[in-house]
């Protein structure tokens, strides 16, 4: 029997075409289940603040690590973690004292230092840039330098028409995080790290 797109594989869903909401709604789901749950509803400021840092970004950051997630999806999290952090609910239009972006802001700054899902996803989209640049004995990336950059090289790679939505997504950032001081460090080291870049 033949299988047909999209399905989901690990808990995430497998497309050709770019994510929409609805394909992220499971994402969304689980972290409202984890808000909503009745133990969430007893913690402190600070232990909201925990919560948000550790378990809702660790949900997140699953779907980070492997997608380019839209714009929406982003801002429709940041609005549960938002309106979590300030009111111990998932869905309040209250408005926020503060607005997320400074939360996310350091603590030596006088925030909370909350991770910007926004940035963090970049990042995260950078490390799969740098697999394609430096990890050629992975299958996937084999598959990738054989079957879309026909073994070009990665620094003057172009997406075509005919690439998947997230190469092109991979490559957008390109020039953005590989003219990066931290890039070059982390190229003069061998190693990428997320929370640098």
């Amino acid at each position: 029997m033949v299988g047909k797109m999209p399905f989901k594989y690990l808990g995430v869903p497998l497309d050709s075409k770019k994510l929409t909401i609805s394909n992220c709604q499971p994402l969304i789901d689980k972290m409202l289940k984890r808000v909503q749950h009745w133990s969430s509803k007893l913690l402190s400021y600070a232990g909201r603040v925990q919560l948000i840092n550790s378990v809702l970004f660790a949900i997140a950051n699953y779907w980070l690590q492997i997608f380019p997630l839209p714009k929406k999806v982003v801002k429709h999290i940041e609005g549960i973690c938002r309106s979590f952090l300030w009111t111990g609910k998932s869905n309040n239009s209250r408005k926020a004292p503060i607005s997320w972006d400074h939360t996310c802001d350091p603590k030596n700054a006088g925030e909370l230092n909350l991770i910007g899902l926004k940035d963090w996803n970049k990042a995260t989209i950078g490390k799969l840039l740098w697999n394609i640049w430096e990890k050629k004995d992975k299958l996937w990336i084999h598959w990738i330098h054989i079957y879309y950059m026909k073994n070009n090289n990665a620094d003057n790679f172009q997406p075509g028409q005919n690439c998947s939505w997230t190469l092109k997504a991979i490559f957008k950032y390109k020039n953005l995080l590989t003219q990066s001081a931290v890039w070059k460090e982390m190229c003069d080291a061998g190693k990428y790290n997320t929370r640098k870049m």
